[in-house]
């Protein structure tokens, strides 16, 4: 298959974060499996999320986030949203606290840094994304990196899917083998 790069150069850096996105619809529940391959910087998979600004390509919403570093493969962050909603290794519910989201752990998976030594460091790695109702559950070369019930007011149900490229330094990030499967 085709791979998708994205890259930005010391001579052409983003002024913000920038999406390819897919389509051909939006998404609810399903299964997306692809590959990653990056060298330095930060990128991620946005999925249903929504196109906050179409001429500069800007996306907002849920991120199955990866990087070149080691601290933050496969956490669930909220792009333009509520933030870092499970750090890599938690089991966490999100609801709604008087201050605002409130964020609360359910256990661990396993230690990040055991999840980390899984992750193949500027090689190509797995990925899988299961959305299923307030359900989310992201697996990095098929070990579970977050797994988080969101009950909060703004949970998505339903938005497009985005190829992620971060500001920050000269970086390439390459996807490939991308495998939707819509669940009821």
């Amino acid at each position: 298959s085709s791979d998708l790069t994205g890259y930005t150069t010391a001579n052409n850096p983003l002024k913000n974060n920038t999406f390819l996105t897919w389509t051909a619809g939006t998404v609810d529940n399903f299964e997306l499996r692809f590959r990653y391959r990056i060298y330095h910087g930060n990128s991620g998979v946005q999925y249903r999320s929504a196109l906050m600004d179409p001429e500069k390509f800007i996306v907002g919403g849920y991120q199955a986030d990866f990087e070149a570093g080691t601290t933050y493969s496969g956490i669930l962050y909220e792009e333009r949203g509520r933030g870092i909603l499970a750090d890599r290794g938690l089991r966490t519910r999100v609801t709604d606290g008087p201050n605002g989201t409130k964020i609360t752990s359910l256990g661990r998976l396993a230690p990040s840094a055991d999840l980390q030594a899984n992750i193949r460091n500027e090689d190509w790695n797995d990925y899988l994304i299961i959305a299923n109702g307030n359900h989310l559950q992201h697996y990095i070369n098929g070990r579970c990196t977050a797994d988080v019930i969101d009950d909060g007011a703004k949970a998505a149900k339903s938005g497009i899917l985005a190829l992620q490229i971060h500001v920050g330094p000269p970086m390439k990030v390459q996807f490939k083998d991308l495998k939707l499967k819509r669940r009821p």
